[in-house]
């Protein structure tokens, strides 16, 4: 792999988004509100100079605070970034750059408008010299030079005694992967990787490790593809280590789950108000593309020796060669390359470079890579299922904690009477395949959001919360068959569990997982198969529970003949997968 190589894939990325780009144009509205890509039916309810205050009867769309939007109604065509999503997404607060008070009240149509990152990245490419900075990361990633394993020397009397005194400051016990993995990262390596199988701890190390490098003198910048990510790694260290400043670069209005007392700022702002005793141990986060825009940031007083990337399994690899150029002698990467993998326009998902950082890692220095061993989330029927199927590739076998393994899904207020709901909620069985009748379904099923409705039913009746459980399904249209078909057995005012497709459910925990596979006739399944099947998405969806999950899929699905070989394995770890169920 070589430069020109990553050119050439992103040139063709960059074509595949646009004629998909150029084919969602041409769609109409309804069609843009199926894929989630589009809410139809707004109307004003308040406005200021620049925010508008919309309203709809549902929100089934993918938005999300941040989300950047075109708006039209009639001849009125507007631009905006959502600033609040509130009751239950049918109220949006929208920051404008029109002026509002001659706007019409609605209808409007909200469409997510896309944003071209490949300019970036393409020049952050171009950067990649043999001697300039960032080519020895590069060179290395690339497989074009032999890293060989972590030292396995002995650590210093003082490396030791700072993780010492780390772990006692969090007030969490670390066991011995977590060990290890916080012993290699004390070693400062130039390319060091953790994976971490769900419930693993991931984000917990990251705190440690990050606290560890800054009492080592090291500035550490935390960068993640999303938000989100960032924001969940910055609150953890927060959370365990209260005295490190902390800031994110970024915008305020992304700061979703992000600890209310770590502010937000621009690059040039951000050391503001930090007292210069301080500002050597700053830790500052940022989205990696916000990284690569503020390279500059080397020569503004945050210069970062020491770069931790979290959700390395979902950074592109066009993205993540560019890591280099953010001038970190010591790069450590944090993910699992067996959950949820980028997203790739076209179809040039089977593409060589169409991987994750932290997949061409493992494809060039597996011996780089540290996997945590124990899940705290699983019981031990879940973990054994999960780690049979989706970690049994002869590394380190992971295994449910002493704590949780035994534990089992029980209802704090009795057993429900319905036999069949009864029977699929027994405490002694952790996984329950509810096989759908009939082959004739698309996109919904009726029968699956019945049975669904029913059991979350049964558990809030018998003391079980919203947060409680989820509803993981690949189809949007079937999750808002699901929503309707719950609303229509519960109060109104009612709260109810997330349902959605798996991207929603990433980092979540919850006792009960039910997951609706709606899909059932057998041209569309296989038309459809490298996505329904995927091995990956199946393990995101399933680690979510910690002692039940329910599975509703037609017997079909098993009988697909797939026209790719990646369906096939996807449609054989589905037979394995079902072949468990209770």
């Amino acid at each position: 792999m070589d430069i020109s190589d990553l050119q050439d894939f992103l040139q063709r990325e960059r074509q595949a988004a646009a004629k998909e780009a150029s084919l969602a144009a041409v769609l109409a509205d309804a069609a843009l509100v199926d894929r989630g890509d589009a809410l139809a039916g707004l109307e004003i309810v308040n406005r200021s100079r620049d925010a508008i205050l919309f309203k709809c009867e549902e929100n089934e769309s993918r938005f999300r605070p941040g989300t950047h939007l075109r708006l039209t109604c009639g001849q009125e065509s507007i631009r905006g970034v959502i600033v609040d999503i509130s009751d239950r997404g049918r109220r949006l607060s929208v920051r404008v750059d029109h002026k509002t008070a001659s706007l019409p009240i609605g209808p409007w149509t909200a469409i997510e408008a896309s944003i071209d990152t490949s300019f970036v990245v393409s020049q952050c490419l171009a950067k990649l010299q043999p001697g300039a900075p960032g080519w020895s990361f590069f060179n290395a990633i690339s497989g074009n030079s032999g890293l060989g394993p972590l030292r396995p020397s002995p650590l210093a009397a003082d490396a030791l005694a700072v993780i010492g005194d780390v772990v006692v400051a969090a007030g969490n016990a670390i066991d011995s992967s977590q060990r290890e993995a916080l012993e290699q990262s004390a070693r400062l390596p130039s390319l060091h990787a953790v994976q971490g199988p769900p419930g693993t701890g991931k984000t917990m190390l990251l705190a440690l490790v990050a606290e560890t490098l800054v009492r080592m003198g090291r500035r550490v910048l935390i960068v993640a593809p999303t938000h989100q990510a960032v924001n969940n790694a910055l609150s953890a260290i927060r959370r365990l280590f209260p005295g490190t400043p902390l800031v994110k670069i970024g915008d305020e209005l992304r700061r979703e789950s992000l600890e209310d007392s770590i502010p937000c700022r621009t690059a040039k702002t951000a050391t503001t108000g930090i007292p210069d005793v301080d500002q050597s141990r700053l830790v500052v986060g940022m989205t990696f593309l916000s990284a690569l825009h503020n390279q500059g940031i080397r020569a503004s007083g945050l210069s970062a020796n020491a770069l931790l990337i979290d959700e390395a399994g979902q950074l592109p690899l066009t993205q993540g060669a560019c890591a280099g150029l953010l001038g970190a002698g010591v790069n450590i990467l944090f993910g699992d390359d067996a959950q949820l993998p980028p997203v790739f326009a076209g179809d040039l998902s089977e593409d060589r470079l169409a991987v994750s950082l932290f997949r061409q890692v493992r494809r060039v220095a597996p011996e780089r890579i540290t996997q945590l061993t124990t899940t705290y989330r699983m019981n031990a029927p879940l973990c054994g299922i999960v780690a049979r199927e989706f970690y049994g590739n002869g590394g380190p076998q992971l295994v449910p904690s002493p704590t949780v393994a035994g534990n089992c899904f029980s209802l704090p207020r009795g057993e429900p009477t319905r036999e069949s709901v009864r029977q699929v909620l027994l405490p002694a069985t952790s996984f329950v395949w509810l096989r759908t009748p009939g082959q004739d379904s698309l996109q919904s099923n009726a029968w699956e959001a019945e049975s669904i409705a029913s059991l979350i039913v049964a558990c809030l009746e018998h003391g079980k919360t919203a947060r409680d459980i989820a509803v993981v399904t690949p189809f949007r249209r079937q999750a808002a068959l699901i929503r309707r078909t719950l609303q229509g057995l519960v109060a109104a005012d009612a709260d109810l569990p997330i349902i959605d497709t798996v991207e929603r459910v990433q980092g979540l925990t919850v006792d009960l997982i039910a997951i609706s596979m709606a899909a059932s006739e057998p041209e569309f399944v296989a038309s459809v198969a490298g996505f329904l099947l995927s091995p990956n998405r199946l393990n995101v969806a399933i680690s979510r529970a910690r002692t039940k999950v329910v599975i509703a899929a037609s017997p079909s699905l098993l009988d697909v003949v797939p026209g790719e070989y990646s369906a096939f394995l996807g449609r054989e770890s589905m037979r394995r997968v079902l072949a468990q169920a209770g």
